[in-house]
Parts: structure tokens; C-alpha cells; sequence
């Protein structure tokens, strides 16, 4: 699971540099021992992160993941507040937003009866996100085309082109259009992100792996596979949505099932059989 190893990435960053500015969190200024909080947060990212894997910690783990990350959108609220027209803030802003409909995509479909209205909002909000992320390319096309490998032919070109697919991901996950085609896409765009822009960016660090610019450029790597883990798991969800007779589509499994029964010549002289599921809720 993506998600959870960049999650526990990040709260390993945050116990080593014991400051989460630097690992691009919004921390306000009148938070009192910022080096405590550091640690706290890094325990709860690397613990929550690791209960992700296992069946039994893996609601509550994603239920305090969702609470952590709903926090860090609300810290980074009143910087786009007091400056909305930045497109910068507002990137920031839908990064953490990102993560937190990731989390609580994880946090919903953990739950036993599966949390249908959750799992909508967290789609929608991802998909709002990556407008955002698409309109960011276009207002720092420079920045974003600098970003580009070197190797790669007609870079600003590719920084516009990244940023429509961006936009268009976006615009079909939150109008449920080829939904699962976009996020599938958007998570294999932004991993490769992480493979050609951030993964190279971490042998040029001229300082000790401690440093806060090494930690800036760690921060940057686990931000971009934390989002391409929750582009992931949006699509994972879309899947098994799309998926014939699911039980999160709206309808038992049982439904439309082939009865062995259907071919018998004595089928009208049998009495009725109860479906299989009979007395249980979809799960």
C-alpha cells in the first residue's frame, strides 16, 4: 500500500529532523514546543501508517490518520484565506486535502457496512484537488517545466501538457465520467513524478542526509507518493464499484448470480431455495 508506506516515510522524517516545516506541514506560529509536536505527529504517522497493513488496526489506524490530515487542512486554511487570489496557497491547500480523502477513502471502505457517502466526498475531493494541482502548473509553468528531467524533449510543453491532464483527471472524477480511467491514470502520472523527477532530485543533496535541505527534498518525495497513493486508492474504489454485482455498487452479490438450478427440468417442482446470503447485509 503506497499510501501507508509514504505516510510511514513522512513520520520517520518528522522523528529524525524533529521539525514538521520542514517536512511540509503548516505549523502556526504560536504552537508551543514544535519539536514535541514533531515527535508526537511522527509516532502517529509511522504507527497509523504500519496499523494500515493489518485487518484488525486497519479502520481505527485510518480513522486517527483522517483526523491527523483533516487538521493539517484546517492549518493551512488561513494562509489562503488571508491571501486567496495565490495560486500557491491554494496548491498547498489541496495537497493536504488530497491526503486527507486518500485516508479517508481507506478510513470508509475499512468500515464494515462501508461508508458510501464518505467514500463519494473523498473522491470529489481528490478530484477538486487535482484541478488545483492542474491550474498550479499553469500559473508556475516556468517552475514546474524547470522540474522536467533534462533528457525529456520540449519541457514547457510538457509542463502545460501535465498540468491539462491534471485538470482533466480531476474534472472527470468529480462528474463520474471514465472516473476510473482518470484516477488510474492521475496515480500512474504521479508516480511517475516520483520516479523521474523527485527519486533523481535526492543524489544532487549536497548536504548531510539531516540537513533542511536534504529534509525539504525528502518532504517533496513523500508528498508525491503519498499522492500518488491516494490517487490509488480513489481508483481502487472506482474499480470495484465498476465491478458487475458488487455490493458497493448498490446491490447484494447474490443478484444476478447464475443458479445452478436454472437448467434442472424439475426446477418448478422444487421448492424455493433462500439465495445464499439470506439474513446478511451486503458487506
Amino acid at each position: 500500500m503506497i499510501l501507508a508506506l509514504a505516510l510511514v516515510g513522512k513520520g520517520l522524517l518528522a522523528l529524525a529532523v524533529r521539525n514538521l516545516a520542514l517536512t511540509g506541514e503548516a505549523v502556526p506560529a504560536w504552537v508551543p514546543a514544535p519539536a514535541i509536536l514533531a515527535v508526537s505527529c511522527g509516532l502517529l504517522l509511522v504507527s497509523g501508517g504500519i496499523g494500515l497493513f493489518f485487518r484488525r488496526t486497519r479502520m481505527a489506524c485510518a480513522c486517527g490518520l483522517a483526523l491527523y490530515e483533516f487538521f493539517s487542512v484546517v492549518a493551512r486554511c488561513p494562509a489562503v484565506l488571508r491571501h486567496p487570489s495565490r495560486v500557491g496557497g491554494w496548491e498547498n491547500l489541496c495537497e493536504a486535502v488530497a491526503l486527507f480523502s486518500g485516508v479517508l477513502l481507506l478510513a470508509a471502505r475499512a468500515s464494515p457496512p462501508g461508508l458510501a457517502v464518505a467514500e463519494r466526498m473523498a473522491r470529489g475531493l481528490f478530484g477538486g484537488s487535482c484541478v488545483v494541482f492542474g491550474l498550479s502548473h499553469f500559473a508556475f509553468a516556468e517552475l514546474t517545466a524547470g522540474m522536467v528531467p533534462r533528457w525529456l524533449p520540449m519541457r514547457p510543453a510538457l509542463a502545460y501538457l501535465t498540468g491539462i491532464a491534471h485538470s482533466v483527471a480531476g474534472l472527470a472524477i468529480v462528474g463520474r465520467r471514465l472516473d476510473h480511467l482518470a484516477a488510474a491514470l492521475e496515480a500512474i502520472m504521479l508516480g511517475l513524478f516520483v520516479a523521474l523527477v523527485h527519486l533523481p532530485s535526492l543524489w544532487t543533496i549536497p548536504a548531510p542526509a539531516w540537513a533542511p535541505t536534504a529534509a525539504e527534498q525528502w518532504a517533496e518525495l513523500l508528498i508525491a507518493l503519498s499522492l500518488a497513493g491516494a490517487a490509488g486508492a480513489v481508483a481502487d474504489s472506482l474499480r470495484d464499484d465498476s465491478l458487475p454485482g458488487d455490493p458497493r455498487a448498490g446491490a447484494p452479490s447474490h443478484l444476478g448470480a447464475t443458479d445452478e438450478r436454472s437448467s434442472s427440468p424439475f426446477e418448478d417442482t422444487m421448492p424455493p431455495r433462500a439465495p445464499r446470503h439470506a439474513g446478511r447485509l451486503p458487506v
